[in-house]
């Protein structure tokens, strides 16, 4: 009874609320977003002496690029008529037939590397070909293009290469090592690509991601690609419809720099005349070499 009395003393002593003030909403202001990156410019440590890298695996099966200079590559390489070559370990798909599958005794190879830019970029990639019906006793093909909306880039003390990717939640970021199964990889067009991988451990904020700094008459080519440069020109190109503008260097090189589509989303842009720092991984695609951007951690407005 007493526990009834004090509740009914409670409410009458409560007074009612009256409306709000109809004022009370505010538009906010803009706040810009920082996704800083750690940058360290010292050689990574791994792999360790006399263990394969990235580029003595990509240089097992896939030879060098073309005007590659970077490691024993002697000029050689991958002929240009062989436009998609991709290899599988033993324990790999068994389709060969269908999709220009090769098997390698290098794959599965486990590697310790680093990721250089954050899980984000899209990239749609035209590496297959797919048995559709025979046409009398000839076999028919129709090219397949797979969609790749988290695609990253991973970097050792050999050399660095794009991952083909699709998990949309980003398990890890750039700065982060990890102990990487490599189960497939492979060039399309002339541009290397691990296509299947798996995660084994990851080490987060495990060091700065490290880069090296383009002279400034120096402009990209096959030694960068897949490699993490920094850039430093005045904007001279607004974005075309993939995000990629060019900056160009006081010695006048020209720098070409492709945003994410999440950033496109964003609206991130620069006026011409703005000078940045860039850096970030290079790509080869669509026989031109960009630093990729995925965050604006990776940009500095000087």
């Amino acid at each position: 009874m007493r526990t009834w009395i004090l509740a009914l003393g409670l409410v009458a002593c409560t007074t009612a609320r009256g409306p709000e003030d109809p004022d009370w909403y505010d538009s906010g202001s803009d706040q810009d977003v920082v996704e800083p990156v750690a940058w360290d410019p010292a050689p990574y440590a791994f792999p360790a002496a006399g263990a394969a890298g990235l580029r003595d695996l990509r240089h097992g099966m896939l030879g060098c690029y073309s005007q590659e200079s970077n490691g024993d590559c002697d000029g050689s390489f991958v002929s240009q008529d062989d436009r998609i070559r991709i290899f599988w370990g033993e324990d790999g798909r068994s389709d060969d037939e269908s999709c220009y599958l090769e098997r390698s005794a290098l794959l599965p190879a486990e590697l310790d590397v680093m990721v250089t830019v954050r899980p984000q970029f899209y990239m749609k990639a035209r590496n297959c070909e797919y048995r559709i019906g025979m046409d009398g006793a000839e076999p028919v093909y129709e090219e397949a293009s797979d969609k790749y909306y988290a695609s990253f880039f991973v970097e050792d003390a050999t050399g660095g290469m794009l991952v083909f990717a699709d998990q949309r939640i980003s398990h890890f970021d750039a700065g982060d090592t990890l102990r990487m199964k490599v189960r497939s990889i492979g060039r399309a067009y002339d541009m290397d690509a691990v296509y299947a991988y798996d995660v084994q451990q990851v080490n987060r904020d495990a060091r700065g991601v490290a880069f090296v700094t383009l002279d400034p008459d120096q402009t990209l080519g096959p030694d960068q690609r897949g490699q993490v440069v920094r850039a430093t020109g005045a904007v001279i190109t607004d974005p075309d419809d993939f995000g990629t503008f060019t900056v160009q260097s006081e010695g006048g090189a020209p720098v070409n720099v492709q945003l994410s589509l999440e950033m496109n989303r964003r609206g991130v842009a620069f006026p011409i005349g703005t000078t940045l720092q860039v850096t970030g991984p290079v790509l080869y695609s669509f026989s031109s070499h960009t630093i990729v951007i995925t965050q604006v951690g990776q940009i500095e407005v000087q």
